[in-house]
């Protein structure tokens, strides 16, 4: 047998011997595991109670694209909106709530700076219009440059209202007028934060204190808690 042989079996030898040893200390007749380890339950329940408190975390900040792209937009634009601005995005916002938003039935993919359509869904807007390796470029006023964005433009565009759509087809580019279909999104609470905000900002606490209603009741966050995000007096 060669030296390096000889060496890895001594090497094993002695681990063998060692975890053979502290079986023998640990698991003795008066011995527990729990009294050779005290740490371990204590280490155990602190990961425990880890996981659960960031399972809470996120079961509380879970948030639909639609959601996050609207309190995206106002938050972006609170410390500039006027008065009107902000009424018409908190319309945006019912209107997404109570009709949805604008669904083509188009399944995309990023592609370079544009969304490549690799199926349509029979019965929508984009059956008839769309065919496989499409690449979207623009949608209404909207440059596309990714699967994203091409979704979050589909957030603003009203739903039933004509729009048009450029792509590129075999090299060259196409333009169709297709007419959404709506999706329903159901409620939008963090977009209410975001208005609560804005409204405060601008000096109108009424309907900063309506949009922070809305978020509580949407959100389902007891009126007795503080927001964690923002202070609503």
């Amino acid at each position: 047998m060669s030296l390096r042989g000889k060496i890895l079996i001594g090497l094993i030898s002695i681990f063998c011997f060692c975890l053979g040893v502290t079986a023998t200390i640990m698991f003795s007749s008066n011995r527990s595991f729990q009294s050779a380890l005290p740490g371990a339950r204590a280490y155990t329940l602190r990961l425990r109670s880890s996981r659960l408190e960031r399972n809470f975390r996120v079961g509380v900040s879970s948030q639909s694209f639609e959601d996050n792209v609207m309190s995206q937009t106002i938050s972006d634009m609170s410390s500039l909106a006027d008065a009107q601005t902000l009424d018409r995005l908190a319309l945006q916002v019912s209107r997404l709530e109570s009709s949805g938003r604008a669904y083509l039935g188009v399944h995309i993919r990023s592609g370079d700076n544009c969304a490549i359509v690799y199926r349509t869904e029979y019965g929508t807007p984009a059956y008839s219009v769309f065919r496989s390796d499409d690449a979207i470029i623009a949608i209404g006023t909207f440059v596309v440059t990714d699967a994203d964005s091409l979704r979050r433009a589909l957030v603003k565009i009203e739903p039933g209202v004509p729009v048009s759509v450029r792509y590129y087809r075999d090299g060259s580019i196409e333009s169709a007028t297709v007419y959404p279909i709506s999706m329903q999104v159901g409620q939008l609470p963090y977009s209410h934060r975001a208005l609560g905000i804005a409204y405060e900002s601008a000096g109108r606490p009424g309907d900063a204190a309506q949009q922070f209603e809305s978020y509580r009741r949407e959100a389902r966050i007891s009126s007795d808690v503080e927001d964690y995000y923002h202070p609503v007096r």
